[in-house]
C-alpha cells in the first residue's frame, strides 16, 4: 500500500504584536479547543496573537479557549497569546489542536488581532510586559 503524502504551506502568521524575541522559545503547550473559536469565513485559521485562557486547570481536561475579560469563571484569566497561526479545516472532525502559546515576554497590544485591554493583575496569569503604543 503506498504512503500518502500531503503538503501544506504553514505560516507563523503576523507576529508584529511581539515587541521582542524574548519569550518566543520554550513556550508552554496545550490543547486548543477548536470549536470555542470563531473563524471568519474564508480566513481558514486562528490568528497568531489571539489571547487565550485555560479551562479545567489542574485536571486531565485542561483546554485552551478564547480569553474573555467580560466573561465569568476561568475564561477571564489570561493564560497567554497563541504563538502561531493555527489552520482550521472546514468540515474537520478535529476537536483539538496542539499549540504553543506565549506567557512571558513583551507584547504590543495595539497590534494584536483582536481588541485587547490589559487585564488586572488578578486576571493575568502571565509575566508579559505590555507595550501600549
Amino acid at each position: 500500500m503506498p504512503n500518502r503524502v500531503e503538503t501544506a504551506a504553514l505560516s507563523e502568521g503576523d507576529q508584529t504584536w511581539l515587541a521582542s524575541t524574548h519569550g518566543i522559545h520554550k513556550n508552554p503547550q496545550g490543547k486548543l479547543k477548536l470549536a470555542s473559536f470563531t473563524v471568519p469565513a474564508g480566513q481558514g485559521y486562528i490568528k497568531s496573537g489571539t489571547p487565550l485562557a485555560i479551562t479545567g486547570v489542574g485536571t486531565a481536561n485542561e483546554e485552551l479557549v478564547p480569553y474573555n475579560a467580560a466573561g465569568t469563571g476561568e475564561v477571564i484569566k489570561l493564560a497567554g497569546f497563541l504563538r502561531n497561526d493555527i489552520p482550521v479545516v472546514a468540515g474537520s472532525t478535529d476537536v483539538y489542536a496542539n499549540v504553543a502559546y506565549i506567557d512571558h515576554g513583551r507584547v504590543r497590544t495595539k497590534r494584536l488581532p483582536v481588541a485587547f485591554a490589559v487585564p488586572t493583575d488578578a486576571n493575568d496569569a502571565t509575566t508579559i510586559t505590555y507595550i501600549t503604543n
